[in-house]
């Protein structure tokens, strides 16, 4: 490690490498300690922890050491450990599950576990406190190992447990894959009682974007189907585990654009028609499974009146 002089800038490196924090906030002593990469992994990972307690050597030291833990596990063998990575898939060769967490239990026969949604607090290196769900029973001997991926996992820093206390750790894990013998299904529409709209579309196994939600109402089904033709769908069968629910069979994701320049020249001939989006019927157009439309900030979208 190169040894810096006295004359080094710490405000000069963090505006060079666009590294929100406050110089006075990062000890200097970590450039002569740690390389510059690492440093700058860390600053981007933990902004929230170093603008309200600062970054130490003691934090950076911590940060590498649970890396070289988890790089060595990982590189000496592909069977599951705690903190691995499941992909969840369905038995129609569809994903429900990225970054599923898998973890040891003793509440089950297995003895293992996996959840949808984790936040995974580091304790030691096959010892987490993890919140999050759902959790479900897993049988190890139904995963197969696919590969290595990168995880975000947390523990307290220096100044321990306290609102803002925790570090985050870019660790590298086995990842597994999973099958379910569940068929994975994105919408659904149901009947709606005793409103003056009769018919919901909404999200079954799809998870929403943020800025967007696919849950629709309609108050007749002429609409609804209007509804389904635009985005290339059809009603499906009743959905067995739910008798209020019809599968809807196809997918379309959202695509939200800045710019109606960038709109117009993807949509070319294509047919627009309504959207709601923040309260005004906007345009919008299918491709490729894929319904596109303009951000409410781009001031010359189209406005059905």
């Amino acid at each position: 490690m190169e040894n810096l002089t006295q004359n080094f800038d710490v405000e000069q490196f963090l505006n060079e490498h666009e590294l929100y924090v406050r110089a006075w906030q990062v000890d200097k002593n970590i450039f002569n300690k740690f390389d510059k990469d690492i440093i700058i992994e860390i600053i981007k990972n933990n902004y929230s922890f170093i603008n309200e307690h600062g970054l130490t050597v003691l934090d950076v030291q911590m940060y590498i050491d649970i890396q070289n833990r988890f790089n060595a596990r990982t590189q000496s063998t592909k069977k599951p450990n705690p903190a691995d990575v499941l992909e969840v898939w369905s038995n129609n060769n569809k994903i429900f599950y990225q970054n599923a967490h898998i973890e040891k239990c003793s509440y089950n026969d297995t003895g293992w576990t996996w959840c949808e949604h984790a936040s995974s607090h580091y304790i030691d290196i096959d010892c987490f406190s993890t919140s999050g769900g759902a959790w479900h029973d897993l049988d190890i001997k139904n995963i197969k190992y696919i590969g290595t991926a990168f995880k975000t996992i947390w523990t307290w820093g220096h100044t321990g447990a306290r609102g803002n206390g925790g570090m985050y750790i870019k660790v590298k894990v086995n990842k597994f894959k999973l099958v379910l013998d569940r068929k994975y299904i994105a919408l659904v529409v149901s009947r709606i009682f005793n409103s003056d709209y009769k018919y919901m579309v909404k999200n079954w196994d799809k998870a929403s974007p943020c800025f967007y939600s696919t849950q629709s109402c309609f108050k007749t089904m002429s609409e609804l189907k209007q509804y389904l033709k635009q985005r290339h769908l059809k009603i499906g069968k009743k959905l067995s585990c739910n008798n209020f629910y019809h599968e809807i069979i196809g997918d379309f994701d959202m695509v939200q654009h800045m710019s109606k320049k960038e709109y117009d020249a993807i949509r070319g001939n294509i047919k627009e028609f309504a959207l709601m989006s923040n309260g005004e019927l906007t345009g919008a157009f299918y491709k490729n499974k894929q319904v596109h439309f303009c951000n409410p900030n781009v001031k010359d979208r189209k406005i059905f009146k």
